[in-house]
């Protein structure tokens, strides 16, 4: 985590303008009640698509600490950090921390520079506070992998025309990310699939249990080849209303080299992702996405490849303080080479996802309720665990968070 080290040295070296501003920091609590009919978690040994198990539980859905300090206008530093309430190495634990600058706007244009650990832009989804989906309690099968398995840890710059300041309807930009350790990206997706979950992996955590089989304890946010990773893409934004984001990544990992200390390899892992927002009138929201790739690891010089991908489509209608959403999520991953026997293994299903909130813009108080249908077919739940390939899953997730936010002289 050098890059972070760095980081945080230029925000106490002097680098900085001396008009520093108040800290502004903001926290919440997260609680669930979750009401399943579902297989195993993933994260607890199992092959289901969802965050929790079987049953009915109370359980913390997630912790919230950030803050963020300006330096002037065009410098800030951002801390995000949460804790997901289970058996993770660190009970509290970062999951995004970076230094931005962001030039004035000149003749339109505008710089930004960003250093340290955060999330690629590729979400048109995730746009809340803590990357999190204002739609939604669970984000689609699409930004879950993001959450789950993606971080830049590096640099990204982009530079952006604000049109609108030159009486055009079309704002438009172009971004590009340099980043490492993320050499083990794609473990995951080929381990267990997609799923749909909020648990985000923070930046030294790890993703399931121990010594237990499919997910053991991974490590996602580890540098293994000493190569650096890269992404591009572009936005564009119609009059505040239609905004359209596509992306190209590649961790460009040397898919030979082994980590004995994480009991991994580099994964070698690229893909391209679509998105499409379209805020229409009476406020009723659009939004549709996609994303594919593949992955591939070659233990002792055996290659093994599985290609990926997903797509989704989400309504969602607002009322004043409430709203409804109902999202479809469709996902597969197939494994396409198999140095060591058939390249049987399969991945794949679809979901429905029904959501209400309610949150005041005067209450610190919101509240969710979400129904989720998922009906998949996974060959390693026969190879693994001895269950049928097949399962329907379904869950009622309710939601009840508390938020504060202030400054700090």
């Amino acid at each position: 985590m050098g890059l972070l080290r760095l980081a945080a040295l230029a925000a106490v070296s002097g680098l900085f303008p001396a008009n520093v501003n108040a800290l502004d920091w903001s926290a919440s609590v997260d609680a669930r009640l979750v009401l399943a009919n579902a297989t195993r978690s993933y994260l607890d040994g199992g092959l289901g698509k969802f965050r929790y198990n079987d049953g009915t539980t109370a359980r913390l859905g997630r912790v919230r600490l950030a803050v963020e300090q300006r330096f002037g206008e065009t410098l800030r530093l951002s801390v995000d950090a949460s804790s997901w309430g289970d058996r993770d190495q660190h009970p509290f634990d970062l999951t995004s921390a970076f230094v931005e600058y962001r030039s004035y706007p000149h003749n339109a244009w505008r710089r930004r520079l960003r250093i340290g650990a955060f999330y690629p832009p590729s979400s048109l989804e995730n746009r809340a506070a803590g990357w999190t989906t204002p739609y939604s309690i669970n984000p689609s099968a699409l930004n879950a992998w993001i959450g789950e398995e993606i971080r830049t840890i590096g640099l990204e710059a982009s530079l952006d025309y604000l049109g609108k300041q030159q009486g055009s309807s079309l704002d438009w930009g172009l971004f590009a990310g340099w980043f490492g350790w993320n050499d083990p990206a794609g473990v995951l997706i080929a381990t267990h699939g997609f799923a749909l979950d909020d648990r985000q992996t923070t930046l030294n955590g790890r993703v399931g249990v121990d010594g237990v089989v499919p997910v053991s304890n991974r490590r996602l946010f580890y540098e293994i080849d000493h190569r650096a990773g890269y992404y591009a893409g572009a936005s564009a934004k119609y009059l505040d209303r239609l905004e359209a984001r596509v992306m190209h990544y590649d961790n460009r990992a040397d898919a030979t080299i082994a980590k004995p200390s994480i009991h991994d390899y580099a994964w070698m892992t690229s893909f391209d992702t679509a998105g499409v927002r379209y805020d229409m009138p009476r406020e009723l929201t659009l939004l549709a996405q996609w994303l594919g790739g593949g992955t591939e690891v070659a233990p002792f010089g055996a290659l093994l490849h599985w290609r990926f991908n997903t797509w989704n489509v989400m309504a969602n209608q607002r009322w004043g303080a409430q709203a409804v959403s109902l999202r479809y999520d469709n996902f597969a991953v197939k494994q396409t080479i198999n140095a060591f026997g058939p390249a049987d293994q399969r991945d794949r299903g679809r979901a429905w996802t029904l959501a209400y909130a309610y949150e005041r813009g005067d209450s610190p108080w919101r509240f969710m309720a979400e129904a989720t249908r998922v009906d998949s077919f996974a060959t390693k739940r026969l190879q693994l665990l001895n269950r049928p390939p097949r399962a329907i899953e379904s869950k009622l997730e309710l939601s009840l968070r508390y938020a504060l936010s202030g400054h700090w002289h």
